[in-house]
């Protein structure tokens, strides 16, 4: 079961890879890289998002906004990967901000 942190419990930085700017956040367990955001009503599909990174053996976090207004995916820089098939095959265009 993936637990869901509010984001007052991480720390938020930006960071250049390959070119583009990026948004990464650390915990006491990690150093993450933001693999997707959602709004507040399609928490269930965050969490099959997350379920799914997970399932491939690459480490996620799910966190909640303090105002519950969005959901963000995070994955492990050690074990992400930049784009996930799997995500893609269960995007909505409704999910995009």
């Amino acid at each position: 079961m993936l637990a869901v942190i509010t984001e007052d419990c991480i720390h938020q930085f930006c960071f250049i890879a390959r070119g583009s700017l990026h948004t990464g956040m650390t915990t006491r367990d990690g150093l993450y890289k933001l693999h997707r955001s959602f709004r507040k009503h399609r928490r269930s599909h965050a969490l099959a998002v997350a379920s799914a990174l997970s399932y491939q053996g690459i480490g996620t976090v799910v966190t909640v906004s303090a105002q519950q207004n969005h959901y963000r995916v995070w994955t492990d820089f050690r074990t992400g990967r930049t784009q996930d098939a799997t995500s893609h095959s269960i995007r909505h265009s409704s999910d995009r901000q």
